[in-house]
């Protein structure tokens, strides 16, 4: 608990939340009232976006996004506005992501009154102590380190950030997925982390809420109230942080070749606290370096724009 602590401080510290929405990926029956969680906008599966639930949704003040394939999409533009969807929210692997964003930017034209939205998937923000190898289908479980690193999704948004630029990162992941062998009760503390690293970043958050939470949500399960209410005050603050219009802090720059989310170098970055932003080659020539103290460059030798920083 005191780990889980220090990583919400040090989101916190960083929160800037200028632009950052939380999405809750709903998958029960019956909302309850969008006041109750503080959130206006629920992502559902494209068969439970029904015409019928959109319109039950809205009444208990929800927006409703629907999550679809690559091959699901077309068919659901057509119907999206009928439904009274506000969007459609593209769930597409790595390999088909520059598919899936040509495919959206055509049925942005065409249906200029949805709005779409590609996910990335990341990883559950946690402090780590150790690490879990699978070795010939058996999971084995590291020895604790002595320096104990936070697992965020810095290097994922700020990729995201620079790959599209003017667009908010959208991104979600599932639960104890990093370390399946020791599947753990989901605590506010951990709700919570969830939703300050995303405004921290500056980043939208498809929270995944457990199935019985919801239903206790539901049917006003007192204490289910009292569990989320300590959630809500994390969705509070960033939603009032926002009107502050700051800036993300950061003073290392990354210069990189290739806009890899995987890269090593970045994720190193990230578990030990180091806010960056993440450039190519070609930024050299425009961007005003004087507000990093460290510029890192892991790309090929580019002599005009590298003589800026020399």
């Amino acid at each position: 608990m005191i780990w889980h602590r220090m990583v919400l401080c040090f989101f916190l510290m960083f929160s800037t939340a200028a632009w950052s929405s939380v999405f809750i990926r709903w998958t029960q029956p019956d909302p309850p009232p969008a006041r109750d969680l503080g959130i206006s906008d629920l992502v559902v599966s494209v068969d439970r976006g029904t015409t019928s639930f959109v319109k039950a949704a809205h009444s208990q003040g929800y927006r409703v996004y629907a999550e679809v394939t690559l091959q699901q999409a077309a068919t659901a533009a057509e119907s999206a506005e009928e439904k009274g969807l506000a969007g459609l929210v593209l769930d597409v692997s790595d390999s088909d992501r520059a598919a899936g964003e040509s495919a959206f930017q055509q049925l942005r034209s065409a249906h200029p009154k949805v709005r779409f939205l590609v996910l990335s998937q990341g990883k559950q923000p946690q402090m780590r102590g150790n690490l879990v190898i699978k070795r010939d289908s058996v999971l084995e479980v590291s020895s604790p380190t002595a320096q104990p690193w936070i697992d965020a999704n810095l290097a994922l948004i700020r990729v995201e950030q620079r790959s599209h630029p003017g667009q908010i990162p959208l991104y979600s992941f599932s639960w104890n997925e990093s370390n399946p062998a020791q599947q753990q009760a989901i605590t506010p503390t951990d709700y919570s982390l969830a939703v300050a690293e995303s405004c921290s970043f500056q980043a939208d958050l498809i929270l995944e809420l457990e199935e019985g939470m919801q239903r206790a949500l539901s049917a006003q399960d007192p204490q289910a109230k009292l569990f989320w209410k300590e959630v809500r005050s994390y969705i509070d603050f960033c939603a009032h942080a926002g009107e502050q219009e700051l800036k993300p802090a950061a003073n290392v720059a990354v210069v990189v070749d290739d806009l890899d989310t995987s890269d090593e170098v970045m994720n190193l970055f990230a578990r030990h606290n180091i806010p960056f932003k993440v450039f190519l080659p070609s930024d050299l020539r425009e961007e005003n370096f004087e507000a990093f103290d460290v510029v890192v460059v892991f790309a090929k030798r580019h002599q005009t724009a590298y003589k800026r920083i020399a």
